[in-house]
């Protein structure tokens, strides 16, 4: 319980995050501590540069937990502190980091991470550039303009573990611009991965589906929804998975 609270420390606070956007987090741990988290920073010489993410590291508990201070502190020192700001460049390097930490060209440690990351311009009064980038996670933009729903995907290749070493080929990047009222969804698999009584996962097209019918609602209203939606399917399964979707809309 107390590594809870020391956990929670790497959690973005909420006077942070709302200087640049409106957000909601949803955070639900499968047990104590998580393996996931979602994490924001800003560039401390350039006030309309920040950083968004979602964060699934191997494992549940106190070795999930264990992993998310390894790899918030690789993330901050890329960001902050080497001002490494190309979010494929940022990939390398926590794969790099994440390997040397856990000494996995030395031992059989096979821990890893999947995330989407988001590098996020204000570039005038109501225009951004997003640049994203993904290990095993995809990215929903939702276009208050057009209505539409995107779906960028990301990378087939962890942070760290055996995937990232027998996959060679680097991280990629996409570029959009986007406007005020535009809303960014990231996530870990949590929601996607957990059974209903019937054993059935709840599945990518299902929360896709979700997101494009709820996307127009204000934040708080579409966090209670998908709170609610999360309930109502597990139902009296166990939760299976820690949970997190991390939301921001640009102001």
């Amino acid at each position: 319980t107390y590594a809870k609270t020391i956990q929670h420390t790497v959690m973005p606070l909420e006077v942070n995050i709302t200087r640049y956007f409106k957000y909601f987090g949803i955070f639900i741990p499968l047990q104590i501590v998580s393996g996931d988290f979602y994490w924001f920073t800003w560039v401390p010489d350039n006030d309309k540069l920040a950083f968004t993410a979602a964060v699934d590291c191997t494992g549940h508990g106190v070795p999930g937990a264990f992993m998310c201070m390894i790899s918030t502190r690789i993330l901050s020192e890329t960001i902050v502190e080497h001002k490494v700001y190309d979010t494929a460049r940022i990939l390398e390097l926590l794969n790099e980091g994440l390997v040397a930490a856990l000494k996995q060209e030395e031992t059989d440690n096979n821990d890893s991470l999947e995330i989407c990351i988001c590098k996020i311009l204000r570039t005038g009064d109501t225009d951004y550039e997003m640049s994203f980038s993904g290990a095993k996670r995809p990215l929903y933009i939702y276009h208050s303009d057009t209505q539409d729903l995107e779906t960028l995907k990301g990378d087939r290749k962890t942070i760290g573990g055996l995937m990232s070493r027998r996959n060679m080929l680097p991280f990629t990047s996409e570029t959009r611009q986007l406007h005020t009222g535009d809303r960014i969804y990231m996530t870990t698999d949590g929601l996607i991965n957990q059974f209903d009584v019937n054993n059935k996962k709840y599945g990518s097209d299902r929360f896709v589906s979700l997101l494009k019918t709820i996307a127009p609602k204000e934040l708080p209203e579409q966090k209670a929804i998908i709170e609610q939606e999360y309930e109502t399917y597990k139902g009296s399964a166990e939760q299976n998975d820690d949970i997190t979707v991390f939301a921001v809309e640009l102001i």
